[in-house]
C-alpha cells in the first residue's frame, strides 16, 4: 500500500470518529434542551394558572364595583325626580 493511502485511511478514520462522537454530543445537548424546554414551559402554565386564580376575584371584584356605581347612579336619579316631582307637586299647591 502507498503511504499516502494508508494517511488518507487514517484521516478519514479519525475525522469520522470525531463526528460520530460529536453527533451523539449533540443528542445528548438536545435531550436536555427538551427536558429544559419542558419544565420551563411547566413553570409558564404554573405561573399562568396562579397569575388567572389572583386575576378572576379581582375582576369579579371590578364588576361588583361597577354594580354598585350604577345602582348608586340610579338611585340618585331616582331621588333627584322624587325631589323634582315633590317640588313640581308643591309649586301647584302654593298656586
Amino acid at each position: 500500500m502507498d503511504p499516502f493511502t494508508i494517511f488518507l485511511i487514517v484521516i478519514i478514520t479519525v475525522i469520522t470518529l470525531l463526528l460520530v462522537v460529536t453527533g451523539i454530543q449533540v443528542i445528548f445537548i438536545l435531550r436536555e434542551l427538551s427536558k429544559t424546554l419542558s419544565r420551563l414551559n411547566q413553570t409558564i402554565d404554573t405561573t399562568h394558572n396562579l397569575v388567572q386564580k389572583i386575576s378572576n376575584p379581582l375582576s369579579n371584584m371590578n364588576s361588583v364595583t361597577t354594580g354598585v356605581k350604577a345602582g348608586l347612579q340610579i338611585a340618585d336619579h331616582i331621588v333627584t325626580w322624587a325631589r323634582q316631582r315633590h317640588q313640581s307637586s308643591d309649586t301647584n299647591a302654593q298656586t
